[in-house]
């Protein structure tokens, strides 16, 4: 299922897709906005009441968190830049910002920076790992992991780290930029809901 994205978003996927390197990719990043922007408009950015009981709401809604981080081992490959741009396009959607952390700039980073308004970060992994120490509520993910090179608890705090690929399903990919959030309010007075 998907959607249209709004101009700002639309815009921003239009130049996205003329930096890709084949027609593959841009077909996926054409599938993935559309997705995200489904799912952003018809569930994500909706406050829901699954429950419907009587004399009490109960809310449940996603709010935005404050930063993701995308961590690039091989910023070279083509896939890379895939991953760099779907996940520009949800963080927009979403509100939030994001953080691209590499090890050495590659020739996409500049142009993909000035279009999605993303942070550049050339950083060796205990860089990284340091940063990430003073950073609560965002979420990182990693991409062509390095074998040996570990997020552990007691150096990044509670942080969520994903290790598997950027999803072109908005259903599965939004979930990693927002928080869920339950709200219950109760609407009668000593049991009386006149």
């Amino acid at each position: 299922m998907t959607a249209t994205p709004e101009t700002p978003v639309r815009e921003m996927v239009d130049h996205l897709l003329g930096m890709q390197h084949d027609q593959a990719s841009r077909d996926r990043l054409m599938a993935a906005a559309g997705s995200y922007a489904y799912w952003w408009n018809n569930h994500f950015s909706i406050e829901h009441d699954p429950s419907q009981v009587h004399g009490e709401t109960n809310h449940f809604r996603y709010r935005p968190r404050p930063w993701h981080v995308l961590r690039l081992y091989k910023p070279r490959l083509a896939e890379s830049l895939l991953a760099a741009s779907m996940t520009a396009v949800a963080c927009r959607l979403a509100g939030v910002h994001l953080q691209i952390s590499m090890p050495r700039a590659d020739a996409w980073s500049g142009p993909l920076s000035i279009i999605s308004g993303c942070s550049i970060y050339l950083e060796s992994h205990e860089l990284l790992v340091s940063r990430l120490g003073g950073m609560r509520d965002g979420t990182v993910r990693v991409m062509n992991p390095v074998e040996g090179k570990l997020f552990e608890p007691a150096k990044i705090g509670n942080i969520h780290v994903a290790m598997e690929p950027v999803f072109a399903n908005g259903r599965i990919e939004m979930l990693h930029y927002l928080r869920e959030q339950a709200m219950s309010q109760t609407v009668h007075r000593y049991g009386n809901i006149l």
